[in-house]
């Protein structure tokens, strides 16, 4: 049994590990919303999905925090989202860092990727290529699958009303 503390005050226990204000915002952020709907978008071409992936997320839960933290940008179009996550990895190192691990993760197949000193399992993650409807390029995209759950059933349930803006290849 773990037991996490997140403190800025001296503390008389035992301490596994420290970060930045700026990890543990660069976690709890976007990125962090991502992983835990159960859908990553690699850094590449096809950004623009992410726009119906947000969107999707939100529609799904009562009160969506990431909508708040994003800001209108990433939500209004898929150009304007290809251009609102690029900013965020120009803008923010920590953010850059993170997304450039859990890419390199995903990509060799690894187990988990640690987040804060915890281990987040990606072993039902699966690839797909998917973009918006009209749009050039598809993006590499990572879903977390249930048994007996396809890919592309996991990335339209990640979806939900906004499934019929994409196209999966194959």
């Amino acid at each position: 049994m773990y037991e996490y503390i997140l403190t800025s005050a001296p503390t008389s226990r035992l301490v596994d590990g420290t970060f930045t204000k700026a990890e543990f915002l660069a976690v709890a952020g976007w990125v962090g919303e991502l992983l835990l709907a159960g859908v990553w978008v690699a850094d590449g071409k096809g950004q623009g999905i992410l726009q119906p992936i947000l969107r999707g997320i939100c529609s799904q839960r009562r009160e969506c925090l990431i909508e708040y933290i994003i800001g209108d940008p990433a939500f209004e179009t898929p150009e304007k989202t290809a251009k609102w996550r690029k900013d965020q990895l120009a803008d923010n190192p920590e953010i850059a860092r993170l997304v450039t691990l859990i890419d390199r993760s995903l990509r060799n197949g690894a187990q988990s990727v640690d987040l804060l000193f915890a281990p987040f399992p990606l072993t039902a993650f699966q690839p797909i290529r998917a973009k918006v409807r009209g749009a050039r390029y598809f993006a590499q995209l990572h879903v977390r699958v249930a048994e007996g759950q396809t890919p592309r059933e996991a990335l339209l349930a990640v979806l939900g009303p906004y499934a019929g803006e994409i196209e999966v290849e194959g």
